[in-house]
């Protein structure tokens, strides 16, 4: 029962994984927002930080890295494992069109061959153990059947598979009787992301597919932060083991946990960002997801949205704090948002 965080752009940054560590089920592995490199300058100064071992200390962290360049996948593994890692992740499943339109990310997909001929030289070329984080193919899902053969021709730690082409972004369903088949064929560790919103998501995965190695989770964990720890203390009861007493806790001490991680992130914010523009918009790229977990209404995102100093978000946050409930129906993406290839 292996589960990973995945990485969202913007969100999953160091401040919110050393929040999640420290309040809820640690997450096996915590993968970065990805990486892009650039000529004569692997990391960026905002990418150096978020890797930086003084701000990961304790996690197992991987970072992920975005390009179709050799050299510069290269020269980042090489930046990177004089910070210490040991692992790094690609990531060819990225849909964004600025991302696919260089042949980054999903780009891959169309061009199996050129795929072929980067792995082989990158798995060459690098010491550090490579994952791939993949989708099915770009417009088919019967291309998967003339992908997985090059994944399999490499030494990959693991593979990662969002079961939907590129075309699909995030709309309608994973593919799942793919994946039943990508289990069958793949050489390398197979997990599972893509809709996992609640408990019982994950709990239909695991049954549906007992040989998968593990799942990532994305956008549920973001709106619910203590759905794999709920997961996995309903399993733990399941086979009657022990359970830690610290991970079992009642709705209320559970949202005071929420409130504690809420706020462990806001004051990280305060001290990393200049003035409460860029600290709020944080917040709203967080509570885009997790306001779910507390109010189903329309008005009070709304609400939120409209939000511009620090004692206005503060009040609005600790009102919904107060007075609501928490709603582990899992996260219900907005009409029309999966469209536009948000991750």
């Amino acid at each position: 029962m292996t589960g990973y965080m995945a990485p969202l752009e913007g969100i999953t940054t160091y401040i919110y994984r050393a929040a999640y560590h420290h309040h809820f089920r640690p997450m096996d592995k915590y993968f970065t927002p990805f990486i892009s490199p650039a000529q004569k300058r692997p990391l960026r100064t905002r990418e150096t930080r978020d890797v930086c071992p003084e701000n990961n200390e304790g996690l197992p962290v991987i970072p992920q890295i975005l390009t179709n360049d050799v050299a510069l996948f290269l020269d980042t593994c090489r930046e990177l494992e004089a910070l210490g890692y040991t692992e790094v992740n690609l990531n060819i499943g990225c849909p964004s069109g600025t991302v696919t339109a260089r042949g980054k990310g999903a780009g891959f997909l169309k061009d199996p061959e050129e795929l072929d001929r980067f792995l082989e030289q990158i798995c060459q070329g690098s010491s550090l153990r490579i994952s791939v984080k993949t989708r099915l193919g770009w417009a088919d899902p019967e291309e998967f059947y003339e992908l997985l053969p090059v994944l399999n021709r490499y030494p990959l730690t693991e593979v990662i598979l969002h079961p939907r082409v590129r075309q699909e972004y995030y709309r309608g369903k994973p593919h799942r009787e793919a994946f039943a088949e990508a289990l069958k064929e793949s050489v390398h560790p197979l997990f599972y992301n893509g809709n996992l919103f609640s408990t019982r998501d994950i709990t239909e995965i695991f049954g549906q597919f007992p040989e998968t190695a593990g799942v990532m989770l994305g956008r549920g964990l973001i709106a619910d932060p203590s759905l794999w720890e709920r997961y996995s203390q309903t399993e733990a009861e399941k086979a009657a083991t022990e359970v830690s007493p610290s991970t079992i806790s009642s709705e209320e001490k559970l949202k005071d946990r929420i409130r504690s991680f809420h706020d462990e992130i806001y004051e990280a914010y305060r001290r990393d960002l200049s003035g409460d523009a860029p600290v709020i918009h944080k917040m709203k790229e967080l509570w885009f997801y997790m306001v779910q977990l507390f109010s189903r209404d329309p008005k009070v995102e709304k609400a939120l949205r409209k939000v511009q100093h620090r004692d206005e978000y503060e009040r609005w946050a600790g009102q919904l704090f107060r007075q609501n409930d928490l709603d582990f129906s899992g996260f219900v993406p907005p009409a029309g948002w999966q469209e536009k290839g948000s991750k």
